[in-house]
């Protein structure tokens, strides 16, 4: 960034934040939803990692 500073966030360096979490979230077995159903997901995190559970459809 400058000769003093330097950035690197590089997708096969782990690290707890970068630029390169996990865009999307696929569940074990697809959800199959009709139009006009809706599908009740939970979703929690402990400021690194997020889970998300399928609850079912209504």
């Amino acid at each position: 960034m400058d000769e003093h500073t330097l950035f690197e966030n590089h997708r096969s360096i782990k690290a707890a934040a970068s630029g390169w979490q996990h865009l999307a979230y696929i569940f074990p077995v697809p959800v199959e939803l009709r139009a006009g159903e809706t599908a009740r997901v939970s979703a929690v995190h402990n400021r690194l990692f997020p889970w998300f559970s399928y609850e079912g459809t209504e």
